[in-house]
């Protein structure tokens, strides 16, 4: 099972798209894979599934909502204990922990070109439209690519690169 949240959140497996069902268990399943293999207290998902004030018997919603989540995912990769809920999957299965390790390496290619390439590959995770899952649990990721940045000359070396590539397939593809 492949997991892809930078971007439309999305699940594969064996090569098939997983219907993930109403918002509240995609905001779960989101949440989840911003921190793969760590838990998330209960109490933070209440907070992340009731944004207001949540209601003095909101402690059981998580539940309901994770049983939901494991008949989607076929099973026991979403694991209870300590408090809360974390995936029972290698982090590599998560896009955004491919493209991590990507950048990682990328840092030290020798040229911008060869960084692009890297970055820009389907073996990276990189996919670049739509939203993660929701504002709420996307901050942590966001925090996590922060510290990932590259130099502002990188930047706009790679910036310039991206232009251009998104250039030609505009033009590759009218309308």
């Amino acid at each position: 099972m492949e997991f892809a949240v930078l971007g439309s959140l999305e699940v594969t497996d064996a090569g098939e798209q997983v219907n993930l069902g109403s918002p509240t268990p995609r905001l779960i399943l989101g949440a989840l894979l911003t921190v793969p293999g760590r838990t998330i207290s209960t109490d933070r998902l209440i907070e992340l599934i009731r944004s207001d004030d949540p209601p003095p018997r909101a402690a059981g919603s998580p539940q309901a909502h994770v049983s939901r989540l494991r008949k989607i995912l076929n099973g026991d990769r979403v694991v209870g204990g300590d408090g809360g809920y974390r995936l029972g999957i290698e982090p590599v299965a998560v896009d955004a922990v491919r493209f991590e390790e990507t950048s990682k390496r990328a840092r030290s290619a020798p040229d911008p070109q060869t960084r692009l390439q890297m970055l820009t590959t389907k073996s990276s995770g990189s996919r670049h439209y739509g939203p993660i899952c929701n504002a709420r649990c996307a901050a942590s990721m966001r925090r996590r690519f922060r510290r990932e940045r590259l130099s502002p000359v990188e930047v706009i070396d790679l910036t310039l690169d991206v232009i251009d590539r998104l250039l030609e397939k505009a033009e590759a593809e009218p309308g």
